[in-house]
């Protein structure tokens, strides 16, 4: 008869740890999956900033294209040389 309460009892302590065991395991994949979430947004959102880099790169190759094609026009229309030119844009820009 002791042997078999001993028995029952380290049956139930076995199914108590089990459970245990299996709530902590819930709580870890839990955790893991959160984790992931996390680090997928986390890599969307670095794509997205570089693909914003790489917008902002080519809109500043534009810019600088433009400027340079608007004082090679100006040099051709007024006969003033690069310098003179550069000169003249800063002077409208200080004006505005």
């Amino acid at each position: 008869e002791e042997s078999i309460k001993t028995k029952n009892e380290l049956d139930r302590e076995i199914k108590e740890r089990r459970a245990e065991i299996s709530r902590t395991e819930r709580r870890i994949e839990q955790k893991e999956s959160n984790l992931d979430k996390k680090l997928e947004s986390i890599e969307r959102r670095e794509a997205n900033f570089a693909a914003k880099e790489e917008e902002i790169k080519k809109q500043k190759a534009e810019v600088a294209r433009l400027s340079e094609q608007r004082v090679q026009e100006l040099e051709r229309i007024s006969g003033l040389t690069s310098e003179q030119t550069v000169m003249l844009e800063n002077r409208q820009k200080n004006f505005c």
